[in-house]
């Protein structure tokens, strides 16, 4: 029974499922950083609009800002796509992340 379930398990995680396009995302954001025009606000909800728009119900109905600390980067971000081949996400610190 073990032995199934691995299997079971495996074999879908073997086989990454992408639904986002690298060429896509990056077309995205050029647009929304030239419709933004320097509006870090604006920016951002341009980006999630357009997201919402190509990819439809991939991208969370209700994201929420939350804070993080990863590797020294302490910043927030907006968690707009998760799953277990890939993530979108929004990140912004007051400070150098570097």
């Amino acid at each position: 029974a073990v032995a199934i379930l691995a299997v079971i398990v495996a074999v879908p995680l073997s086989f990454p499922r992408h639904v986002f396009s690298e060429k896509v995302l990056t077309d995205i954001s050029r647009e929304a950083i030239a419709r933004g025009k320097g509006n870090a606000t604006l920016i951002v909800n341009e980006v999630v609009a357009l997201l919402r728009k190509e990819y439809g119900h991939w991208i969370n109905k209700e994201p929420e800002w939350m804070f993080n600390n990863a590797g020294g980067a302490m910043g927030t971000l907006l968690l707009l796509h998760a799953s277990l081949s890939e993530y979108v996400i929004i990140f912004g610190s007051a400070i150098g992340t570097e």
